[in-house]
C-alpha cells in the first residue's frame, strides 16, 4: 500500500526530490523512490552547527549512502535562523509557535534550488501510532479509568486541589470525562495553570479551548480502542493544525510543492483497518512499517531511538535571543493577553536555570513578533 502511494506521487513533469530527516518515515519513502525509479533521487536534510543536542545528520547521511541518493545538506548556525525569523512570521500569516517552522522554511528554500516537488513524511506517527506518548497515555488511562470512575470519590476531590497538583499526569485526567483527558501532543501551557497565565479579559473572551475540540474528535472516532481514539485526536488537531500547516506554508512560500505519501486517503483507510497491535507493539511504534522497512534499510537505522526534530533553543535563549525576548515579552505584557507577573516570572526562571522554559519563551516571542507585524495596536481593555 505504501509503495502504491509513493508511486502515485512520483508522477511529475518537473524535478522531484525528498526531505530526508534520517528517521524511519522519510528513510523508507526515500528507499522506495529509489527502488521504483531505479535512479538516484535528490534528498535534502537540515541540521544545526555547534548545538548541544543530538543531530540526525549522521543518520541521514548513512541512509543516503545506503540508497545512493544525491544528498544535499544545510547546516545552520544561530545567525542563519535568527536572520530568517521575520520571513517565517510573514510566511505563516497567523501566530505559529512551532520552533521547527523556521528551519522547515529554510530547508524548503534549499530544496527549491534543485527541485520543484518534494515528498515528505508527515502523518506516519498519527496513522501508525509512532509517538512514545501513546504508550504512556494508554498505560496511564488504565489508572485514570479506575480512579476517575463514576463511583470513585477521587473524581470530585481532584477539583479542589491546587492547580500545581492538578496538572500531574496521573491526577489531571481523573476529574475529567474520558473524552477530555487527552488534549493533543503539544502541552506548552498546562490547562490547569491557564487561570494564572491568562488575564481576566482574555479568559472572558474565550468561547472554547483545545480540550473542547479534542473531546469532539475523541467521541467521533468509532474505534473501541483508546489508543486509536487519541490517535484520531492528534490526526484532527496536531497533524492538521501544526505539522501540515508548517510544511504546506513553508513550501508554498518558496513555490515548492509538497506531497505526503503517508496521508494518501487509500493508505490511511488501509491502516485504519489494521489491528492496533500492528501499529504499536509494546514500546515499538509503527511496528508494521518497521517490518516493511527491513526489506530496504539496515536494522540499526530502523530500530534506533526516535529523536524527532529538535532545535538548540537553550543556546539561543542564553545568547542572541535573550535581549530580544525580554523586549518582546515586555511588549506582550501591555496587550492584556498574558499576565505581566507570569511573563516576568518566566524570564526569571530561565535566567536562573530553575526549569527549561525555552518552549514557552519561543511561543510567546513568536506571538509578540506576529502582533508587531500584523496587529501592532492590539490591546484587550
Amino acid at each position: 500500500e505504501l509503495r502504491r502511494s509513493v508511486e502515485s506521487m512520483l508522477v511529475s513533469d518537473v524535478p522531484l526530490g525528498r526531505f530526508l530527516s534520517g528517521g524511519i518515515d522519510s528513510s523508507l519513502v526515500s528507499a522506495l523512490i529509489m527502488d521504483i525509479t531505479k535512479h538516484p533521487v535528490d534528498t535534502f536534510h537540515l541540521g544545526f552547527k555547534g548545538e548541544t543536542i543530538s543531530n540526525e545528520h549522521v543518520e541521514a547521511a548513512a541512509v543516503a549512502r545506503h540508497i545512493g541518493s544525491n544528498h544535499h545538506v544545510l547546516m545552520l548556525g544561530q545567525e542563519d535562523l535568527l536572520a530568517g525569523l521575520d520571513r517565517s512570521i510573514e510566511a505563516f500569516d497567523e501566530p505559529f509557535g512551532d520552533p521547527a517552522a523556521l528551519p522547515t522554511l529554510l530547508l524548503a528554500q534549499l530544496a527549491r534550488r534543485h527541485v520543484t516537488v518534494v515528498l515528505t513524511g508527515e502523518g506516519a506517527d498519527e496513522v501508525l501510532a509512532g509517538y512514545d506518548n501513546y504508550q504512556k497515555r494508554t498505560s496511564e488511562e488504565r489508572i485514570s479509568a479506575i480512579l476517575g470512575s463514576r463511583l470513585s470519590p477521587m473524581r470530585y476531590l481532584i477539583r479542589h486541589l491546587p492547580p500545581v497538583l492538578r496538572k500531574d499526569r496521573i491526577l489531571r485526567p481523573i476529574g475529567e470525562p474520558v473524552g477530555r483527558r487527552y488534549a493533543t501532543i503539544p502541552n506548552i501551557f498546562d490547562q490547569a495553570l491557564l487561570p494564572s497565565i491568562y488575564t481576566n479579559q482574555f479568559r472572558d473572551a474565550q468561547s472554547s479551548t483545545i480540550v473542547d475540540y479534542a473531546e469532539r474528535h475523541f467521541n467521533e472516532c468509532n474505534s473501541s480502542f483508546y489508543i486509536e481514539k487519541i490517535m484520531h485526536v492528534d490526526a484532527r488537531l496536531w497533524l492538521i493544525d501544526d505539522l501540515m500547516t508548517k510544511v504546506d506554508r513553508a513550501t508554498m512560500a518558496v513555490s515548492l510543492e509538497a506531497r505526503v505519501p503517508y496521508l494518501d486517503h487509500r493508505f490511511v483507510d488501509f491502516c485504519a483497518r489494521l489491528p492496533p497491535n500492528w501499529k504499536r507493539r509494546g514500546a515499538t511504534g509503527k511496528y508494521l512499517l518497521k517490518k516493511v522497512a527491513e526489506r530496504y534499510l539496515p536494522r540499526e537505522l530502523i530500530y534506533r531511538r526516535k529523536q524527532g526534530f529538535t532545535l538548540p533553543l537553550s543556546e539561543w535563549f542564553a545568547g542572541p535571543l535573550q535581549k530580544e525576548t525580554e523586549v518582546a515579552l515586555s511588549g506582550l505584557a501591555e496587550r492584556g493577553v498574558i499576565r505581566a507577573e507570569y511573563l516576568r516570572g518566566l524570564l526569571e526562571m530561565q535566567r536562573q536555570g530553575k526549569r527549561n522554559q525555552t518552549g514557552r519563551l519561543w511561543t510567546l516571542l513568536t506571538l509578540e513578533r506576529w502582533f508587531a507585524r500584523h496587529a501592532p495596536d492590539f490591546r484587550l481593555s
